[in-house]
Order: structure tokens, then C-alpha cells, then sequence
């Protein structure tokens, strides 16, 4: 499979779009300039226009190739289907580069007047002066980003479950409501987005931010409930902007984290977010976060002008909730059916829970409150709780059991062990890395898991080499609302999906809800069986 290639322009379908762009070029300028929240500083302008093109012009099928410093710089569009193996689409992203960067090393040094084709219109991407050096230096810069249209116009469309909520609590804490559109950057309003970091929900808290403001175990998980994830974004984001004192910077810090910030601004004596873009050099702040204020502009752009660039995208209306907390444990099924409302339905209102309550190895926790679809219940929900059975409900949760990690374990060795899969325990435990467990360490056994008699030995692994995602992020997202939501309406749930890092910091093993007992025999004999999943 070859990818299509154009000369850093588009297919005819979507080349009308480039007119748009080009055209809402001023108009992008003026509103933020207007604007003293979100000024945009004009060494960013390239990099706003590059993201202005991503979100609304290169369709998901194509992608730019380009320089990752000078976003100005793009090589060409080629296109590289989405549904594809990653080592195949990764295959085809080394041939591009491979490609252009022949391309560079023989065009550096050389007037665009003396070549020809490819080659001179590579060279006439960088001015005259450019030197041999610097060309030669670009060659190892060329980076791949796919387009976001169809991601974006999904956003706009599934924004409108929640952007009421959100603009509701940005006005009642007195913060500008453009900040509303960050989901469109960091998730597209993908309920289900999990980056390969550990990044999870609609704002793509990191575990360990996220348990500063919400509950994040192996039984609740509210990074990933679109509303307390709000309130807590709401928060962070105020916190961030308190310690700045500026919103760029403030923004920047949701993904780069405020200490990063607070670093960038002492080493290059500057608040202004564009000096700190072009001057700051950390191994941690790399292309995303020195682009993230960047795509934050070009959303709120694209966003806020969504008739013009995505005619006939509308969102959809947002869901009005009956709400009650619950006095017991209580099975999940058991509500769901006194309700009369599908497991499926229950689920996908109730985000927070996590797999242990929605598989019966959990109940739903007493003082947690549920949320149902007024159009389900019909305004009854304290008649049809009653009809939970007194033996469904629980003074105490289902216990879980943990296991101590010893010399020689792994996780497929503990999997093995007590009956689970490795994906489910890695789960369970907010594991980022399967391969990475330590002695001592703590793995909870969400169903209470008893050692198996007998174990087959497990088959062996060779590890390979991660190799990182050379596709970025982004998405955007408009408002609307109307007050109800029709039982035909789509999902608020689109499928889930990998997302890039967010700039929250990595997390330790979750805490358990309820531990009662702790299994500490050695898994010594097995561990000898799989060298390879330590």
C-alpha cells in the first residue's frame, strides 16, 4: 500500500475549504487581539492557521507532512487510511519522511532557481537565506499529523450534551467561557477517550490530577463522568490561572502542569506565551505542549464559526437527569431493573463506574449518586426504588482481596494465578505499563479472586519495541441546546479510542474502595514459566 501524495495541498473535495480558511484568517486575528483573555502573538499565527487547517479542512483519511518547529513549513498531504494497522501506517509514515528528508539534504545549498520539480518546490518552502545547515537541520524535523474534520464535527455534535454544563459552571465561577472549548482539543468530546499515558474522559485527567479533585479507584473512576470532570476541570483550571495570572499560561499548564509553567517563565525571564513557545527548551515540553495554546485558538476559532465551516453540523440536545443517591449497596442489575431501564442505558449515563460494578463483582457504593434519563423513569424513580428488594440491598460492599507483589512475579503470572485476565487486572489497578509491576507493590482482586488448583503454563511473550504514535490530536466542538433528549437520540458515548498524552502527571496503583484480606503466597514456582512478562 502507497499513500497519495499531494504537493502540500488537498483533494479537490475539500479544497474549497482552503478558500474559507484563508478568508477567516483576518477574522481569527481580530477576535483575538480583540480578545485580552487569549491574545494570539504573531510568531503563533502559523501554528493557529496549521490547526485551523487540521480541525477544519484535512479530512481523517489525510494527513500533512511537516516541519514540527515552523508549522508554516508543510511538506505535502498524503493520504493514509484511518483504519489501518498501526505498524502499517507507521510503515508508510517512514517511507514519507524517508522520502522528503532525500528530498532536503539535496536541495540544502542550492538555489531554488537551479532545480526543478519536487526538489525546487521543496526549496522555495524556506526563504533564500536559508543555509545549507538549517535545511540539512529541518531534515530531521519532518513530522506527520493526520487530519481532524470528521473528528471535529463529531465533537460539535456530541458537545451539545454537555456544553450547557460547562459554560454553566465556567459563568458561576467567573472564568471566560471561550475555556470551553479545550475538550475539543484534548478529547473531541470523546466520553470514552483514553490516552496510551493514562489520560481518560472528555478533559483527559492524568489519575494523579485527577484524584486532587475526583474519586479514582478500581470501582469509581470520575475522570470519566463528563460532568464531575467539569467542576474539576473548572477547578483546575482556576487553580492554574491563580498561581499564572494569565491564561495562555494557564492553559498551557493543563497540559505542560503549572510547575512546567512556572520553570518556562523563570528561564526566559517572560510571561508572554509567545517568547516561552519560541525560546523555552525542556525535555518536557515538546510538540504538544508547545502547540497546545496554538490548537486551543484555532478550536475556539473553528468552534465559534462552526455554520461556516461545517454547514448543516448541529449538536445535539443535551439530556435533562433525574438524580438520586443510593442509602445501600445495591447490585447494579437490581436498580436497572426496578427502574425498567437497560443495563446498556444505566451504563452509558453513569460513566464513573467502573467494569467490577457493571460485571456483579461490585456493587453500586452507598452515598453514590446515579443519574437515569428523565425520559426513562417518567419522574418516579423514589416509587420504582422501592421496588429493590430488601435482600439487594447492603450494608457493606463486596470485599475486595489484594495480593503483595513478590521477587519474580509478573502480572500475567498473577493473572494466571487467580483466574483473570491480564487486560482486566491491568485495569483494575490503573496499570500504564502490564510490564512494570515491583515487589511490594499492591494488585487488588477486584472479585476477592481465589488461587487456582492448577494453572497451564502460560505461553510465552517476546516483548517488542514500542514505537510512538506519530499521529497528534485535536477536535472542536460548538454550543446548543435543546431541553430534552429523545429516547432515539445518538449515544453521548462515541466509541472509545486512543488519544495522545495529556501533561498530568502519571499515577500509582489505585486505592480500594474496601479491603478485607490479603493474599500473600508466593507465585515462586510459576514465575519461572514467563521470563519474558516481567
Amino acid at each position: 500500500m502507497s499513500p497519495i501524495r499531494h504537493p502540500a495541498r488537498l483533494p479537490r473535495a475539500r479544497a474549497g475549504l482552503a478558500a474559507v480558511a484563508i478568508a477567516g484568517l483576518a477574522a481569527l486575528s481580530a477576535v483575538c487581539r480583540a480578545d485580552p483573555h487569549f491574545p494570539m502573538p504573531d510568531n503563533l499565527r502559523p501554528s493557529v492557521e496549521f490547526w485551523k487547517r487540521i480541525y477544519s479542512e484535512v479530512g481523517n483519511e489525510y494527513g500533512l507532512m511537516h516541519d514540527s518547529r515552523d508549522l508554516s513549513i508543510v511538506y505535502r498531504t498524503v493520504a493514509i487510511p484511518e483504519r489501518i494497522r498501526n505498524k502499517t501506517r507507521r510503515r508508510l509514515v517512514r517511507q514519507e519522511i524517508k522520502e522528503i528528508r532525500a528530498i532536503l539534504y539535496a536541495v540544502a545549498g542550492r538555489r531554488a532557481d537551479r532545480l526543478s520539480g519536487e526538489k525546487r518546490r521543496v526549496r522555495e518552502l524556506f526563504s533564500p537565506q536559508t543555509s545549507a545547515a538549517e535545511i540539512k537541520a529541518a531534515a530531521r524535523r519532518i513530522r506527520f499529523q493526520r487530519g481532524q474534520t470528521g473528528k471535529f464535527a463529531d465533537a460539535i455534535r456530541y458537545s451539545g450534551y454537555y456544553m450547557p454544563h460547562i459554560r454553566a459552571e465556567l459563568k458561576k465561577n467567573n472564568m471566560p467561557l471561550e475555556l470551553a472549548a479545550l475538550p475539543f482539543v484534548e478529547s473531541s468530546f470523546n466520553t470514552r477517550a483514553r490516552s496510551s499515558a493514562g489520560a481518560s474522559g472528555i478533559w483527559q485527567f492524568m489519575p494523579a490530577t485527577g484524584r486532587r479533585f475526583l474519586q479514582v479507584n478500581h470501582v469509581i473512576d470520575e475522570r470519566n463522568d463528563p460532568f464531575r470532570a467539569t467542576r474539576a476541570a473548572v477547578n483546575l483550571l482556576q487553580y492554574d490561572y491563580g498561581i499564572l495570572n494569565s491564561w495562555p499560561l494557564a492553559i498551557t499548564a493543563y497540559n505542560h502542569g503549572v510547575s512546567g509553567m512556572r520553570r518556562a517563565v523563570r528561564r526566559t525571564g517572560s510571561r508572554d506565551i509567545g517568547v516561552i513557545v519560541k525560546k523555552y527548551r525542556s525535555r518536557t515540553f515538546g510538540f504538544a505542549s508547545r502547540n497546545f495554546y496554538a490548537e486551543f485558538l484555532a478550536a475556539l476559532h473553528v468552534w465559534q464559526n462552526a455554520k461556516r465551516y461545517f454547514p448543516g453540523v448541529e449538536p445535539y440536545a443535551p439530556v435533562r437527569y433525574d438524580e438520586f443517591k443510593l442509602n445501600h449497596y445495591v447490585p447494579a442489575r437490581a436498580v436497572a431493573e426496578a427502574l425498567g431501564v437497560p443495563m446498556r442505558e444505566f451504563h452509558r449515563h453513569n460513566l464513573a463506574l467502573r467494569a467490577p460494578v457493571w460485571e456483579g463483582d461490585k456493587h453500586l457504593p452507598r452515598g453514590y449518586t446515579l443519574r437515569v434519563p428523565a425520559y426513562l423513569t417518567r419522574g418516579n424513580v423514589k416509587e420504582l426504588l422501592d421496588a429493590v428488594p430488601a435482600n439487594k440491598q447492603f450494608s457493606r460492599q463486596k470485599p475486595d482481596t489484594r495480593y503483595r507483589v513478590k521477587r519474580g512475579d509478573s502480572l500475567s503470572l498473577i493473572a494466571a494465578r487467580f483466574g483473570y485476565t491480564v487486560d482486566a487486572l491491568a485495569a483494575a489497578n490503573n496499570l500504564r505499563n502490564r510490564n512494570v509491576i515491583y515487589p511490594g507493590q499492591i494488585v487488588y482482586l477486584p472479585r476477592g479472586g481465589k488461587p487456582r488448583s492448577a494453572v497451564a503454563k502460560p505461553k510465552p511473550k517476546t516483548a517488542k519495541p514500542t514505537i510512538p504514535s506519530l499521529i497528534a490530536t485535536a477536535a472542536a466542538d460548538p454550543v446548543a441546546a435543546s431541553p430534552t433528549l429523545s429516547p432515539e437520540a445518538p449515544s453521548p458515548n462515541p466509541p472509545a479510542e486512543a488519544m495522545p498524552s495529556g501533561a498530568h502527571a502519571p499515577t500509582p496503583v489505585a486505592a480500594a474502595v474496601l479491603v478485607e484480606g490479603e493474599i500473600s503466597d508466593s507465585l515462586s514456582q510459576l514465575a519461572a514459566t514467563d521470563p519474558a512478562e516481567y
